[in-house]
C-alpha cells in the first residue's frame, strides 16, 4: 500500500469539508424551519389575545388578520423548508460524486 500524495490528502480533506458544511446547512435549515413556527404561534396568539381583549368589530378584524398573518408566515416557512432541503440534497450527490470519483482514483 502506497503513502496517499498531497494532492489525495487535500482533495479529501475538501470532501470532508464540504460534507461538514452541508451538515451545517441542514442544521441551520432546521432553525428556520423551527423560527418560522414559533413567529406563527406568536401571531396566532396575538391574534387570539385582540379577540379576548377587545371585543367588537375591531378587535375581530385585528385578529382575524393576526390569525391570516400566522398561517402565511407558516406556509412561507414550509415551503422554504422543502426548497432548501432540495438544494441541500442536490449538494449532498454532487459531493458524493465527487468522493466516489476521488476514491476510483
Amino acid at each position: 500500500m502506497s503513502k496517499p500524495t498531497l494532492h489525495e490528502i487535500k482533495t479529501r480533506e475538501a470532501v470532508l469539508n464540504d460534507r461538514l458544511a452541508i451538515e451545517r446547512t441542514k442544521m441551520a435549515n432546521d432553525r428556520t424551519i423551527l423560527s418560522f413556527i414559533r413567529t406563527s404561534l406568536y401571531f396566532s396568539i396575538a391574534g387570539f389575545s385582540f379577540n379576548e381583549f377587545i371585543k367588537g368589530s375591531q378587535g375581530n378584524f385585528v385578529g382575524i388578520l393576526l390569525f391570516s398573518l400566522a398561517f402565511i408566515i407558516l406556509l412561507i416557512g414550509i415551503w422554504r423548508y422543502v426548497m432548501v432541503g432540495r438544494k441541500i440534497h442536490k449538494s449532498i450527490r454532487q459531493v458524493r460524486g465527487y468522493a466516489k470519483i476521488m476514491d476510483e482514483e
